[in-house]
């Protein structure tokens, strides 16, 4: 009866043992195979590859308006709005698309006067009405500026010049960010003397500033003893990170 108790606790430590090695050994394959993760993730390089296209500007976005005041609301707006007509009728013989002219505000607010009693009252209106327009004819912005504000137009918010066809220089842009990114990876690898392999990761960068256009007229520069206007390019840039492994 000794012996069988003796014999079932040997039997009993070489299964534990047994065990324990083989749950060391899964341990240690684990552990290696962590450390040969960790040894390839660590071999890789990140760069981030970016580009810009310089596009003539091909169309043209004026945001212009009539802003009248007064004590009836109703003369106001009759007023605003013969002054307007007259400013899209401008334009519509200069050139410009009705389906181009859209308005773009309508705001109407009352004045008011205040008294040593800290108290108000309503002493006039003041109306605002802003139309957008598209000229796809760029020559002829500077004519537009001077014959609307013949027309009566008092407010100018300003001009920004932009392309018809964006996404066909985007993607070019894109293409020479890769490009960029490829170069500067290639640098970099020759500087470590190692072997680049491809790229395993390319993402385009959302939040990079993709399009930079003129959009005021303080960016816009006059022609001396003209009504012309020459807008500078547009710069259309964009960006991509890259993994390389190596």
């Amino acid at each position: 009866m000794n012996h069988k108790k003796i014999f079932s606790g040997i039997l009993a430590f070489t299964i534990s043992t047994g065990l324990f090695n083989n749950f060391a050994f899964a341990a240690q394959q684990s552990s290696q195979q962590i450390i040969q993760q960790s040894e390839k993730q660590d071999k890789s390089l990140s760069v981030k590859g970016s580009a810009v296209v310089n596009v003539k500007p091909d169309i043209a976005i004026l945001d212009l308006g009539v802003k009248t005041t007064g004590k009836d609301i109703t003369k106001i707006q009759s007023e605003n709005n013969k002054i307007m007509d007259k400013i899209v009728d401008a334009v519509i013989k200069l050139g410009v698309d009705k389906k181009d002219i859209y308005t773009s505000g309508y705001y109407l607010y009352p004045s008011y006067n205040y008294n040593s009693e800290n108290s108000s009252e309503i002493s006039g209106y003041e109306l605002s009405n802003t139309i957008s327009l598209k000229v796809r004819d760029i020559t002829k912005v500077g004519e537009i500026v001077t014959e609307t504000t013949k027309a009566g137009a008092n407010i100018n918010n300003g001009i920004q010049f932009t392309v018809n066809d964006y996404d066909k220089y985007y993607k070019e842009a894109l293409e020479n960010a890769i490009e960029n990114g490829n170069n500067k990876a290639k640098v970099i690898a020759e500087g470590l003397k190692v072997d680049l392999g491809p790229a395993i990761k390319v993402e385009e960068d959302q939040n990079y500033n993709n399009y930079n256009a003129n959009s005021n007229f303080p960016n816009v520069k006059s022609e001396e003893k003209s009504t012309g206007i020459r807008a500078n390019d547009v710069l259309i840039t964009a960006s991509v990170n890259m993994i390389f492994s190596y």
